[in-house]
């Protein structure tokens, strides 16, 4: 998962007002994993195509080759979540690809430009 922008985050209360500051200021764009409903952070890049790449790499050491079906997940940004879904389709066995809205409790702490990669395992 990805943000444009860090003040929604810090609005919902998942960061403070400093950290969303410095990462406003210094364009640092945070990938974050979500588990049990916690966030961590799993690196940061500075431009969208830079955070495509840390996902597709992270998605590639826990996928390695085996198939998956997989769901790009957006906050108005289809053109944004297209171009991810195909260039996961280009470097992974993608079984089924489907491309989705953000559902509102998302929604509440991402803003438009968000996107979102989930994935599932095919064994």
């Amino acid at each position: 998962m990805a943000f444009e922008t860090l003040e929604y985050i810090r609005r919902g209360g998942r960061i403070g007002e400093v950290a969303a500051m410095l990462g406003s200021r210094l364009h640092v764009q945070p990938v974050f994993s979500l588990a049990v409903e916690k966030l961590k952070v799993v690196g940061v890049a500075r431009s969208q195509r830079k955070v495509a790449e840390l996902m597709l790499r992270l998605m590639r050491r826990h996928i390695k080759d085996r198939p998956i079906s997989v769901s790009t997940f957006r906050a108005d940004a289809l053109e944004k979540a297209e171009w991810l879904g195909e260039l996961i389709c280009q470097q992974f066995r993608c079984q089924e690809l489907f491309i989705t809205e953000f559902i509102p409790a998302m929604g509440v702490h991402s803003r438009p430009g968000t996107f979102e990669v989930g994935y599932c395992i095919r064994e």
